[in-house]
């Protein structure tokens, strides 16, 4: 087990965490959740550098970094639409999204294909970190909330269509840039 994957594996061991303090009532539980999304985010920056500085990529760590993304990211909209900070439609957004791409994977991984993580997704999950962050932490004012529900679904409009140009290609041709193939 490489350290990167260790690091994801602890990214998606901190998500039923993160919801059982979400769902209490804890008298600081705003500034845990904050710690834990810190502690996800850095520990997300850092597998992925690792493991290109020290040339430990794995099929595994290609695998387990969007899945636990993506737990993370949806866990942490539900609860904040479980406390009306967030509206609900914005978490069947990203369900529905999320939901696509996975069935793509899985067409591709049929095939042999993983498509890497790409510039949209990294900007998407930054969006998702700081509106996280300005949600948990601070009480934006309807105008800024509302703003930054829009910067979201743009984000998640973009890199579903990004992603989508991907998969449409590799389907088509065998050389991008973003695919892996792999043997059993």
């Amino acid at each position: 087990m490489t350290i990167p994957n260790i690091l994801t594996l602890l990214r998606i061991a901190l998500v039923p965490l993160f919801v059982k303090i979400s769902l209490s009532d804890l008298l600081n539980k705003y500034i845990l959740l904050f710690v834990i999304l810190l502690f996800s985010g850095i520990t997300d920056v850092l597998d992925g550098f690792i493991a290109r500085k020290f040339n430990m990529k794995s099929k595994l760590g290609t695998l387990l970094d969007p899945i636990a993304d993506k737990l993370l990211q949806i866990s942490v909209f539900i609860c904040l639409s479980a406390e009306k900070i967030i509206p609900f439609w914005l978490v069947l957004l990203i369900l529905i999204k999320e939901l696509l791409m996975v069935v793509g994977a899985a067409l591709l991984l049929k095939f042999k294909k993983i498509i890497s993580s790409d510039y949209s997704g990294k900007i998407a999950t930054m969006i998702f970190y700081l509106s996280s962050f300005v949600f948990i932490l601070l009480e934006p004012s309807p105008f800024v909330k509302n703003a930054i529900i829009a910067v979201i679904v743009l984000s998640v409009i973009y890199a579903f269509v990004n992603y989508s140009a991907i998969f449409y290609k590799t389907l088509v041709k065998e050389n991008d840039r973003n695919v892996q193939t792999y043997k059993h």
